[in-house]
């Protein structure tokens, strides 16, 4: 099988992480400097990588008959993984994207933290895993020879007592979500827990979230300070960022918030049934909080509606004793009322009675002093006894002119 359709233009330099250009590179370069670039490549001393799967390349050389001297370009290493450039490979989309994943794998940076990762597993000061192994092949198997179901994790291994089967996936920024599922259910087909290391936290990158929210919201960073830890306890440790709900207890709304811890790896929990390996259960703690919700909610309507029923008891109340208090009133000053007529009635009768006895008295001393002397009279004007004087039918005092 051919190793290219069509000569490649471009190589991935991992190394300065960019394009190149192979016709420009290989224009700066003589036929000597050629053949030591393809002695370092070999050594292993640089690499390039092929831009559509990301595997290692090599520079060959054949001759050209038209040009009569040797004609250099970049192919695969025999036994190579299949690549779309190959001539008679077509592969899916989810198999270029798996490729295109292995291969965005070469950085610096990535291999310095996967083997941090592996050693501090096999170093770990509690022995309890076995079998740590850097880029160890899952494959299915194929009846035409081409397996066309495998990956690559960065680190395997094997956690013992438990015999639960871990691999390590540094997780780049430009991985797509498609690769992030395909991953995760082909390890769990396989029996294997799967654990993302991100080396840095961007919750503006999707694929972050994409893990996350995947993980029981639970995300794995291997810092500096992780590493620091690492080595000072012989475990290996992570800062695990996590998003937390809490509960507004004005609204009683649900917000999340994320939190951070450094953990060991000890300290994470191994679920079985979906694969996942994470630090705070993160579904359970909301399930739990929409119940208390739900609790608050109900406590609170229980607590309006009671309130509610002593307002209008209270109400209810103020209104007797206010008609209470009304009935009274009416009532007392009814009685005053009585009272105050009693109280007119027996002065009226009183001085009726004084006036009757008054009037008595005057006429029995006026008839006294008439039989005493029959040309006076009691004068009630004059209040007292005086000559009179007659005027045909009528009596006048002589004193005050008046009738008498």
């Amino acid at each position: 099988m051919s190793d290219q359709k069509t000569p490649r233009e471009f190589i991935y330099d991992p190394a300065n992480d960019r394009k190149i250009c192979v016709r420009e590179q290989l224009a700066r370069l003589d036929e000597e400097r050629r053949f030591q670039l393809r002695r370092l490549i070999r050594e292993g001393h640089r690499k390039f990588l092929c831009t559509s799967c990301f595997q290692n390349l090599h520079l060959a050389a054949k001759k050209n008959p038209q040009k009569k001297k040797l004609t250099f370009y970049y192919k695969h290493y025999p036994n190579s993984e299949p690549c779309p450039q190959k001539q008679g490979v077509v592969l899916s989309d989810e198999e270029q994207l798996a490729l295109r994943y292995n291969g965005l794998k070469e950085g610096q940076k990535h291999k310095d933290n996967k083997i941090f990762i592996a050693d501090t597993l096999k170093n770990d000061k509690l022995g309890r895993f076995e079998a740590v192994e850097k880029e160890q092949t899952f494959r299915e198997v194929s009846p035409v020879g081409i397996a066309k179901q495998w990956r690559r994790p960065d680190v395997s291994t094997t956690m013992v007592p438990e015999g639960h089967r871990v691999v390590f996936e540094l997780q780049m920024c430009t991985t797509y979500i498609d690769v992030i599922i395909a991953r995760e259910n082909f390890y769990r087909n396989s029996g294997a827990f799967v654990v993302w290391v991100l080396l840095d936290f961007n919750l503006a990158r999707c694929s972050n979230l994409d893990i996350a929210y995947g993980n029981m919201a639970n995300l794995f960073l291997l810092t500096d300070e992780a590493k620091a830890k690492s080595k000072e306890t012989g475990e290996l440790w992570f800062h695990c960022y996590y998003n937390l709900p809490d509960i507004n207890t004005t609204t009683l709304e649900l917000n999340t918030e994320w939190h951070n811890e450094l953990v060991p790896f000890s300290a994470l929990t191994f679920d079985s049934y979906f694969g996942k390996v994470f630090y705070k259960d993160i579904p359970t703690i909301k399930a739990q909080k929409l119940e208390e919700i739900a609790l608050l909610k109900k406590l609170r309507e229980e607590t309006r509606l009671r309130e509610e029923k002593e307002k209008l008891e209270q109400q209810a109340r103020e209104e007797r004793e206010r008609v209470e208090k009304q009935a009274r009133e009416e009532k007392e000053a009814r009685r005053r009322d009585a009272q105050t007529k009693a109280s007119l009635r027996v002065i009226d009768n009183e001085f009726k009675s004084a006036r009757k006895s008054k009037k008595k008295q005057v006429k029995n001393i006026a008839g006294a002093l008439k039989l005493r002397n029959k040309n006076e009279e009691f004068c009630k004007r004059c209040n007292s006894i005086n000559k009179i004087r007659k005027m045909g039918r009528f009596t006048i005092c002589t004193k005050c002119a008046q009738l008498l």
